[in-house]
């Protein structure tokens, strides 16, 4: 694989779980270290709270990574232990629904067919007085000094101003993140002015606006209905050269045939 694909592959730690699971997502992050990827990215309450910890105990001492981390979601104030259930779907029915993709995705649409609309969520003040104990947290947790870079977790909550994109400048200029901007779980045509990093789902370029700022993607896996996950990711290299492609598996064996499915793209 050229380095230009391993730079523009990240490892999404959404699914990384400490207590029975530890050992499972632990090989994750260190599979994905020995096959070239750099690039992690975590927040406060994935992996019901253990994604953070677990990243900083693989992480630590390993100096040629880029991590980042969200605020706007809430911090448990422990990490959860994993439910049974949970275990079950996890090392079992999720890796097979990911091979018959066609099957996951009618599973997915009657579920939400079956499930009352989400409200809108209201838009309140971003929470700026908690955004340096939030980043000392996350620090803390990741055993590291500084990070990549801090997102805002689903915007969409939240009335952002130039307040508070001065407070994460003031941190950018402090050295403690490298840039910040905005990470969520859908669409994002027309970047918002505020920073330089937009994460969200992907969006072919043809139907997007990225003046100015860098894209990344996660989901690129998801729901895509009956194109093989390796042919789709090795379609999304090819025709985005400048974008960062989120990774998000619950498994070694997933994680290894998408970096085989990648290889020599450039």
């Amino acid at each position: 694989m050229t380095k230009s694909t391993i730079d523009r592959l990240g490892l999404g730690c959404a699914r990384l779980y400490g207590g029975a699971d530890i050992k499972e997502s632990r090989r994750l992050v260190e599979t994905a270290l020995a096959l070239g990827i750099r690039y992690f990215d975590t927040a406060p309450y994935y992996g019901s709270g253990w994604s953070e910890q677990v990243l900083g105990d693989v992480l630590h001492g390993v100096d040629d990574v880029m991590i980042t981390t969200k605020i706007g979601l809430g911090r448990p104030s422990s990490p959860v232990q994993p439910s049974p259930v949970r275990r079950l779907y996890r090392s079992i029915a999720k890796p097979v629904l990911a091979r018959f993709p066609a099957l996951k995705g009618k599973l997915l649409s009657a579920a939400r067919g079956s499930s009352p609309q989400a409200p809108k969520p209201t838009v309140r003040a971003f929470p700026r007085d908690t955004l340096r104990a939030e980043l000392d947290a996350s620090l803390a947790a990741l055993r590291r000094d500084r990070l990549y870079a801090m997102l805002v977790h689903e915007p969409d909550q939240f009335a952002l101003d130039d307040d508070d994109r001065a407070a994460f400048q003031t941190l950018v200029d402090e050295g403690r993140i490298g840039s910040f901007g905005l990470g969520l779980d859908r669409t994002l045509p027309h970047a918002p002015a505020f920073g330089t990093i937009m994460q969200s789902r992907y969006l072919a370029r043809a139907e997007r606006d990225d003046t100015g700022i860098s894209r990344i993607f996660h989901g690129v896996l998801r729901h895509r209905g009956d194109e093989k996950a390796t042919t789709r990711l090795a379609r999304i290299l090819s025709d985005e050269p400048d974008a960062r492609i989120l990774l998000s598996v619950s498994t070694v064996g997933q994680l290894r045939e998408l970096h085989n499915a990648a290889r020599g793209i450039g």
